[in-house]
């Protein structure tokens, strides 16, 4: 542990990297690589709640430790979110002339199907027709007891 001088500001080398200066070294903690990014945070020697100042000594410098692993996220995050749109946009590229000979053949399929739904249409009224005219002759010799079968 450090031991405090008495009064005043002393400074915390808090997962700093100073190796670029001999006499200091890298800080007081061994991180990664990731986690060494900040230089000196002064922090008060005498606090009026004594409690409290363990505390104050390490949430300011996690709390900007906290902000930059976000700040690193973030634009990891943002370079995935770039590769993926990249990805996507080359699949349209490649899935576009595909998607324009399936849309012909769509476009002739419904034209094909209108024709036959007119035929069947065209069929069904003709069908009805001769429904109506053999009703109309089987009316009529029943009628007259010339069909074959109702001589009972």
């Amino acid at each position: 542990m450090v031991r405090q001088p008495r009064g005043g500001v002393r400074p915390v080398l808090w997962d700093a990297d100073l190796s670029d200066r001999p006499d200091r070294g890298r800080g007081l903690l061994d991180h990664s690589q990731r986690d060494r990014d900040m230089v000196i945070w002064p922090l008060p020697v005498h606090s009026r709640e004594p409690r409290r100042q363990p505390a104050a000594a390490y949430s300011a410098p996690l709390v900007l430790l906290a902000q930059t692993r976000q700040a690193e996220r973030d634009k990891v995050n943002a370079i995935a979110d770039a590769e993926h749109r990249e990805h996507l946009s080359e699949l349209v590229l490649q899935w576009q002339p595909g998607l324009a000979s399936q849309t012909e053949v769509l476009v002739r399929l419904l034209a094909e199907n209108a024709a036959l739904t007119e035929t069947a249409r065209v069929l069904t009224v003709q069908v009805g027709g001769m429904t109506a005219e053999i009703h109309r002759i089987v009316v009529s010799a029943q009628a007259r007891g010339t069909l074959a079968g109702t001589n009972r």
